[in-house]
């Protein structure tokens, strides 16, 4: 395919074609083919694309966000609805992302709006402004518009999301954000990505997704996962006081740390243990490869450290002489270390604090290291890492 060409999967009442066009030619042009295709008066159809009807003279490389659109509807104009004279060009280039149990990625999601028939997705919105389906709450005045299956026309429209590869169904990740006109910073790695993770803070702050699946997997081996009013997450690690408290609600996202499904899995294994925060017993969660490290899975535990014998000397008081003696002096660290059992990891931890072997006491669990200070960000790091709304 040429680089400036696009190509349309058009539905029409069932028969669905694919047709070819440029960039560069408008709406008005597209549908003069397709009635031709179809056999129907150009002047009695116009196109339905994500429930907004496209503008005769809006270009075709304006309101399709890439190369390849799966699905638009050309619709007959209904003689008793009133003329839409007036309708301006929209944006629809603004991208959603989901996760696809198909590609096991995160994809391209598109919305598709419907009222009655969840699969034909033939609705027409009343307003043509661009509705931000990323915010925590959609008015419903945007959702009203015109079903084209039953003719309902002030219904109010469900919204679901397919895969922009697949088409089949996918988790709506209102969370990732694509980064291509704001260029915010990942606030670990302070690299501008094209796809980031907004925390549900005050500050919102981002992270670019290699660094949120990193920040993830330390969290739930460390053991910073908790319970909040929805259920086993993780808040933001920004240094700012809201992110304490900005837990991220919908699990979904989690899927996104690998694609295996390993961590997913894990996660969810730790979200129904009564206590939510560390494993049973003496298990430890290995950070690395998030295997829980059991006594009894082959895992090389050395014991603490026996007493050792020290040479000294003893004193008299009541006798003028000194003598050469052996004492028996504990070692200053009572811990035992415990080796990952898994032949491609071989991460060491310590069973007194559960956490990677270190030497000199254990850290106070009171005096737990503040995630930020862990992944060395800053202020004025997280101050760049702020997303705005557009």
């Amino acid at each position: 395919m040429a680089d400036d060409q696009l190509s349309i999967l058009v539905d029409h009442y069932g028969t669905k074609k694919r047709f070819k066009f440029s960039q560069r030619s408008t709406v008005r042009e597209a549908l003069e083919t397709m009635g031709k295709e179809y056999k129907v008066p150009m002047e009695s159809i116009y196109l339905l694309y994500q429930s907004i009807e496209l503008a005769e003279h809006s270009s075709l490389g304006k309101v399709f966000p890439s190369d390849r659109v799966e699905l638009a509807h050309l619709v007959r104009k209904d003689a008793k609805t009133p003329p839409r004279q007036g309708r301006t060009a929209i944006d629809l280039t603004k991208r959603y992302y989901g996760y696809c149990k198909t590609c096991k990625a995160c994809v391209n999601a598109r919305p598709v709006f419907y009222h009655c028939r969840e699969q034909d997705g033939k609705f027409r919105l009343r307003r043509p402004e661009p509705i931000d389906l990323c915010q925590e709450d959609v008015p419903p005045e945007q959702l009203v518009g015109e079903c084209l299956v039953c003719n309902t026309i002030d219904a109010t429209a469900k919204v679901r999301f397919e895969c922009g590869e697949e088409g089949s169904n996918v988790a709506f990740l209102k969370l990732v954000r694509c980064n291509g006109s704001q260029r915010v910073a990942c606030m670990m790695c302070q690299e501008v990505k094209e796809r980031v993770f907004v925390f549900p803070c005050q500050s919102k702050h981002s992270l670019c997704l290699d660094c949120f699946s990193t920040f993830c997997k330390v969290a739930l081996g460390s053991y910073r996962f908790s319970s909040f009013d929805c259920g086993f997450s993780i808040s933001c690690p920004g240094p700012d006081g809201s992110c304490l408290n900005s837990p991220v609600e919908d699990p979904h996202h989690f899927q996104l740390v690998d694609k295996e499904g390993v961590f997913y899995q894990k996660f969810n294994e730790e979200a129904v243990k009564p206590a939510n925060l560390s494993p049973s017993g003496n298990n430890v969660m290995c950070i690395k490869c998030l295997n829980e490290i059991t006594l009894t899975s082959g895992a090389n535990v050395q014991p603490a450290p026996p007493p050792v014998q020290v040479p000294g000397r003893e004193y008299s008081l009541t006798r003028l002489f000194t003598r050469q003696v052996t004492k028996q002096v504990t070692a200053p660290v009572h811990r035992s270390k415990v080796t990952c059992p898994n032949p491609n990891c071989k991460a060491t931890y310590c069973l007194s604090c559960k956490k990677a072997w270190h030497d000199g006491k254990c850290p106070d669990p009171t005096q737990q290291e503040p995630l930020y200070s862990r992944f060395k960000i800053t202020p004025a790091m997280a101050a760049k890492s702020r997303w705005t709304e557009n």
